[in-house]
């Protein structure tokens, strides 16, 4: 540190000064106070406003470890993301990391719930099979979450596995 006078400068060399005159910034943890909005579908890309403390240049987002994406450090307490898609719906940890360190998922100020919505099929791959059965088919669309059943016709698939907000594949059953 200089202090600086009409007298002149203060001595920012020699043993004395050397230790007097050091002054070290050091980096804080980020906090998150609130979400606006708190909500979004588990289809993702929901523009959220973080308010909080401690925001830095080059800050990651993430929703229960999954990265948010268009990050926009607003200001030292503001900060902008678009929410990840998810497989199931729920309330999950918020999180900001930084140079400082990375904000504590404690409390409800960084709460956010996705909410699940009306599945869309776009697309069978293929979309035909088998009467015995077994044909893995792959169905694109959006909406899908954990807990996802499907059906051919009536009969439900003997497997399903959500692969993503955007893909499953199930595994045809015996029709007669």
């Amino acid at each position: 540190v200089v202090v600086h006078t009409s007298a002149g400068d203060s001595i920012t060399t020699g043993d004395l000064a050397a230790a007097a005159n050091d002054f070290t910034y050091t980096t804080v943890a980020p906090a998150v106070t609130s979400l606006s909005p708190m909500s979004g579908t588990t289809v993702g890309n929901t523009l959220v406003t973080l308010t909080g403390t401690g925001f830095l240049t080059g800050a990651t987002v993430t929703f229960d470890g999954v990265a948010g994406t268009s990050v926009t450090v607003v200001s030292p307490t503001s900060i902008t993301v678009r929410t990840p898609a998810t497989i199931t719906p729920g309330k999950v940890d918020v999180q900001v990391a930084t140079d400082g360190g990375t904000s504590s998922p404690s409390g409800t100020g960084d709460d956010y719930t996705y909410t699940a919505v009306t599945p869309v099929v776009t697309n069978l791959s293929p979309a035909t099979g088998s009467t015995v059965g077994g044909d893995t088919v792959v169905i694109t669309g959006t909406g899908f979450v954990t807990g996802t059943t499907v059906k051919f016709g009536t009969v439900a698939a003997t497997s399903v596995t959500v692969d993503s907000p955007t893909k499953i594949t199930a595994v045809s059953p015996a029709v007669e």
